[in-house]
């Protein structure tokens, strides 16, 4: 089974000391995880039952399949942020910092720098 949870880490600055940063981190995808697996045998309900797994995005009677493409691209979009680092263990994406420098798909940087977690849900499924 393959994971792809990218994250971004930030700094913020803090509230009870002037002047000084720290480092958050926030997923992308607030509540979402992509899963590569195949779906014909038990991991299916396996993955349903583990911990903090509510549901998977269903479209009609099965779970939303996204095209290889769209996630190729959104994952060369993650790359093409601009960020200094970006690690990569086994299919874990960490950003870990930057802007937005070369655009690489239009819609799928808008997905990426929405700040309202639910319009940036929506635009995702739109894309799927």
């Amino acid at each position: 089974m393959i994971t792809f949870y990218p994250l971004l880490h930030r700094k913020q600055m803090r509230k009870d000391r002037n002047n000084t940063m720290r480092a958050i981190s926030q997923p992308l995808f607030p509540g979402y995880m992509f899963l590569c697996f195949d779906s014909s045998g038990n991991l299916f309900h396996k993955v349903e039952c583990c911990e903090g797994v509510i549901c998977f995005v269903r479209f009609g009677n099965g779970p939303a399949i996204i095209r290889d493409s769209v996630m190729e691209n959104i994952i060369a979009a993650c790359f093409k942020l601009g960020v200094e680092n970006v690690d990569v263990m086994e299919g874990y994406v960490e950003i870990m910092e930057g802007n937005t420098v070369n655009s690489y798909d239009e819609r799928i940087l808008s997905v990426i720098n929405e700040p309202d977690s639910s319009l940036k849900s929506m635009k995702l499924v739109a894309m799927i």
